[in-house]
């Protein structure tokens, strides 16, 4: 259950972020072509680096309930690099591939500043109450996360009462679904066969991202 509710969590903001990148018009190619496989190998191996860290730690203190850190993209960060720094860099200059190399220098400033920050976020912590420091996080989260989501739910209420109904019963209720299926799992199978049924979706689409995958090794973009 906690696995493939972080996986559809991961895929659900992946899909988010493309959706923005798409959203200010930038190109179909670097989008898909660099941005969506780059997330992908970095948040797979953020994963690995951070679950070897928590079993270190299981290992170290003989607590066998140490879990790891959930890793992947941040909801609110997505908005700012996509509309403050890619968006905006693109309006200034009109070149999307310094837009978009601007968005990566931004993250690895933002990494460093988060690494430094690191060192004194226990000092900090005795100081600033939690609530504090969480609060806006939580208000990014209750608006963008849960209401916006939840609204669009009940635009098409046989679709998304349906699907947090079975989330309920399998996360809430604690049941078991049929064939062991995840309930994450089970959610997105029934919403989108319903949807595909009804009509409120069209499958041919799928067909045709089908035919188009192709497996393209990585490649640097460093230049010199």
């Amino acid at each position: 259950m906690d696995f493939f509710g972080l996986f559809s969590n991961i895929l659900t903001n992946v899909l988010v972020a493309t959706g923005l990148l798409l959203a200010i018009r930038m190109p179909g190619d670097l989008v898909f072509g660099s941005v969506v496989p780059a997330t992908a190998i970095m948040v797979g191996l953020g994963g690995i680096v951070l679950a070897y860290l928590a079993k270190r730690l299981s290992e170290q203190t003989g607590n066998p309930n140490v879990t790891a850190l959930p890793y992947g993209l941040a909801v609110g960060h997505m908005f700012i690099v996509t509309f403050g720094v890619i968006g905006a860099v693109f309006a200034a200059t009109q070149d999307w591939r310094v837009a978009w190399a601007t968005g990566v220098v931004w993250n690895l400033v933002q990494g460093v500043i988060q690494t430094a920050a690191a060192l004194v976020g226990p000092s900090i912590s005795k100081w600033v109450p939690r609530p504090a420091m969480l609060g806006a996080l939580a208000g990014v989260a209750i608006m963008h996360v849960s209401l916006v989501p939840f609204g669009r739910a009940f635009e098409t209420p046989y679709l998304g009462l349906t699907s947090f109904g079975i989330l309920l019963v399998g996360w809430v209720a604690l049941k078991s679904m049929p064939l062991g299926i995840p309930a994450g799992a089970m959610a997105i199978l029934v919403g989108t066969g319903l949807a595909w049924i009804t009509g409120f979706m069209d499958p041919a689409p799928l067909g045709t991202a089908i035919e188009n995958m192709t497996l393209v090794s990585p490649v640097s973009h460093l230049t010199y």
